[in-house]
């Protein structure tokens, strides 16, 4: 392409072969960006990289020989501009964008799942997962740069679907902007980010953006039993359909029963009504969960006969309700790390007619410190003993963080150990008989990130090499 497609106004004409905003890429003939970040800033780069590139698009003036344009967004015009360079390559591709505070990786794999033998894939937390093909990402929602590499990677390889996994800092920093989302879902809303963010409504901004930038042919599907997902339905103007128990929902969930190893259910859409519909999943909240993929499913003419078996079958999802069996009682890993999916998952387990619920678990360091005395008092609360431990502290201090967590206690059920290791040992050491070990905030994530560094940790080889 041309510097005249992306810029006519500009006099000079140059080729472009890319565009891109990290130094280390190859510079010949592209558009560079310059980002500021909050580790690094690439406008301090440009002595290096004026004379390699076709043109610079910066934040702040340059000098008058340096070819470039002002722009007020720099990752906004980063996205407008792959955008056009590559918009038309993957404009078929049906994207599925998923957020919320809660569930996203349930829902995003479940639609995954479902949708597979359509040729689909997925991308978030997880990884990116398509053709049997299994690769780790660093971020929940990648870089813009990084998500047209695998959007095409993806198209290469014949997949029409990605459902996707869309993080608040996604959103914010227009890492999804200009991406040709189909569908767009919100699962609910709660106590998350606001170290980031500062307030819930700012919060709540932040995911609504999604559902009201330039792409108004996509449709957004909102689960309004939330009441944020309520308010966002109501706000809306452009294609919707609102799922949830709700009767004024447009897919309304009925006779909901759960058990240990799965659900049923029934629903109403479109004058549809299929009785009990089986997800090989427990707890409500992964009935909620499967919703979307269904809606989405439906709207892909798939039949009601071939959704209800692949819902029969979706294989566990990754440090998501993950259980085993250690000896004569079971041990469940769950990412849970808000006080809302704390609460869910406990409540849920409560109803499996364990004996006890002992719980391992930590927060975050460097994140939302406002959730720790809710988290803590939600932990005392629903289990009947509690582990409190480190949980990738990075540059806080573990004891500050577990005083926040046990800040807001009246029962006196817990035990504090800073090591996590020893913790999840402890705690195995304690069960009995028929008792539920529960371990969150980790999921099968590998690594503990300390004051001192990143070193090696793994909740599931802690309890499969327990003794």
């Amino acid at each position: 392409m041309r510097l005249k497609d992306f810029y006519p106004e500009i006099n000079e004409d140059k080729e472009v072969s890319n565009i891109v905003s990290n130094s280390t890429k190859d510079l010949k003939d592209v558009i560079f960006v310059c980002r500021k970040g909050k580790k690094f800033d690439s406008h301090d780069f440009i002595d290096k990289i004026k004379d390699k590139v076709a043109f610079i698009v910066s934040e702040k003036p340059l000098s008058s020989d340096i070819p470039h344009i002002v722009v007020s967004d720099a990752s906004f015009e980063l996205a407008r501009l792959l955008m056009i360079m590559y918009g038309d390559k993957i404009r078929n591709m049906k994207l599925i964008g998923i957020t919320g505070t809660d569930g996203k990786t349930t829902t995003a794999s479940i639609a995954y799942h479902v949708l597979k033998s359509f040729g689909a894939a997925y991308l978030g937390t997880n990884g990116l997962f398509y053709n049997e093909q299994e690769i780790n990402i660093n971020n929940t929602t990648p870089g813009i740069n990084d998500m047209y590499d695998y959007l095409l990677e993806l198209k290469q390889e014949k997949i029409n679907y990605l459902s996707m996994e869309v993080s608040s800092h996604g959103i914010k920093q227009n890492r999804v902007r200009f991406l040709p989302f189909k569908y767009k879902v919100f699962t609910n809303l709660s106590h998350e980010h606001l170290d980031e963010f500062g307030d819930m409504e700012t919060y709540y901004q932040a995911k609504k953006a999604l559902f009201t930038d330039e792409n108004h042919q996509a449709i957004s599907i909102i689960n309004i039993d939330d009441s944020y997902g309520f308010r966002l339905f109501n706000e809306l103007k452009t294609p919707k359909i609102s799922f949830g128990k709700n009767i004024r929902a447009d897919f309304q969930i009925t006779n909901l029963i759960t058990f240990p190893d799965y659900s049923k259910f029934s629903f109403i859409y479109r004058e549809h009504h299929l009785h009990e519909m089986k997800i090989s999943l427990p707890c409500e909240y992964n009935v909620y969960n499967s919703i979307p993929a269904i809606i989405i499913a439906i709207n892909e003419f798939m039949s009601l006969k071939k959704i209800a078996q692949e819902l029969a079958e979706i294989p566990q999802i990754k440090g998501r309700f993950e259980r085993f069996k250690v000896k004569d009682f079971s041990v469940i890993i769950d990412f849970a790390h808000t006080p809302n999916s704390l609460k869910n998952l406990l409540e849920n387990i409560s109803k499996m007619n364990y004996n006890k619920i002992i719980l391992v678990i930590g927060a975050a360091g460097n994140k939302d410190k406002t959730k720790r005395a809710e988290m803590g008092k939600v932990a005392s609360l629903l289990a009947d003993y509690v582990f409190f431990t480190e949980e990738d502290s990075e540059s806080e201090d573990t004891k500050t963080i577990i005083d926040m967590l046990t800040s807001n206690i009246e029962k006196n059920n817990y035990t504090i150990e800073f090591d996590r290791k020893k913790a999840i040992n402890q705690a195995l050491n304690r069960a009995e008989t028929n008792d539920v070990v529960v371990i969150t905030g980790k999921g099968l994530e590998n690594t503990l990130k300390k004051k001192d560094g990143i070193v090696s940790h793994s909740d599931l080889d802690i309890i499969l090499n327990h003794k």
